[in-house]
């Protein structure tokens, strides 16, 4: 029993051969993106007397190494033991959104008269379209016919109003009606 005894002991207070001791580093809290030097205060009557020579930081080669880790077997094994990496973006700036109530330019002459010119030579092409139709016209087409007349109507009503871009929506939608139907020959 005795010999028993002594084999757990000296099994126990020996350990495996092949096992490494496993030694616990303490994680440093992440770095961030920019970080700020403390001043170091000094006395008023020293600063009086001396300029100021700024301290370095110490680098790592200066810094005292605390404890060595050894190195794996497996590669495994230390990816596994690694702490995962975090990227800390810099801080992007954003234009300030535009304040509400602020008025843009509004069209100048050159743009509506453009506008206007644009308007009458659609509804000039749509009149023509409709006008160039010599052809019997079945009861969809007639249909067609009667919407594109309603829009130069309602687009000549809106010119005469001042509402410029609603007479240009309503002579674009005359004129490609009218193209339609003159492709449906």
């Amino acid at each position: 029993m005795a010999a028993v005894a002594l084999v757990l002991f000296l099994g126990i207070s020996l350990g495996c051969q092949h096992k490494k001791p496993v030694l616990v580093v303490p994680q440093q809290p992440p770095a961030t993106a920019a970080p700020q030097p403390t001043p170091t205060p000094e006395p008023a009557a020293q600063a009086a007397d001396q300029p100021l020579v700024p301290v370095p930081a110490p680098t790592p080669a200066e810094q005292p190494k605390t404890a060595e880790t050894p190195k794996p077997k497996h590669a495994r094994s230390a990816a596994a033991r690694k702490p995962p990496k975090t990227v800390v973006e810099a801080e992007k700036t954003v234009p300030p959104p535009p304040t509400m109530g602020q008025i843009s330019p509004g069209p100048t002459p050159a743009d509506a008269a453009h506008n206007q010119t644009s308007t009458d030579q659609l509804l000039q092409g749509a009149e023509a379209n409709l006008n160039s139709i010599t052809r019997q016209l079945s009861k969809d087409e007639e249909a067609m016919r009667t919407q594109i007349k309603e829009f130069i109507t309602q687009s000549r009503k809106a010119t005469a109003e001042n509402d410029p871009a609603r007479a240009h929506n309503l002579a674009v939608k005359a004129r490609l009606l009218s193209d339609d139907l003159v492709r449906q020959r």
